[in-house]
């Protein structure tokens, strides 16, 4: 999970970073990039929709929360990026509950 966004590359990149790793350790079931508080800002730039293509063609299932997306007022703009836009709290609890690990940067 990424909290950060454009003000803290190294973390936006420290999260990429992870993501692409764990995409490709096969004890691995599944990895999500969810895009959180401020990161929900990311998937709006063009630099990040270029460098989010190769997650999703390795499967990482990019995520952007709907309602830090409503506060911010860019829900529109976000429902046209290369992300799913939902409200990601409860599949959060659901991931934790399953026994999935959440990362978060």
């Amino acid at each position: 999970m990424l909290n950060a966004g454009k003000e803290d590359p190294t973390r936006v990149q420290s999260a990429r970073g992870v993501a692409s790793g764990a995409s490709n350790l096969p004890e691995v079931e599944k990895v999500a990039l969810i895009f959180f508080g401020s990161a929900v800002e990311l998937p709006t730039d063009p630099g990040h929709v270029e460098g989010a293509q190769p997650f999703t063609a390795r499967g990482i299932l990019p995520l952007a929360c709907q309602a830090h997306a409503e506060q911010k007022r860019i829900k529109d703009e976000l429902s046209r990026a290369p992300v799913t836009l939902k409200h990601v709290g409860e599949d959060i609890v659901r991931l934790v509950n399953e026994g999935y690990q959440v990362i978060t940067f």
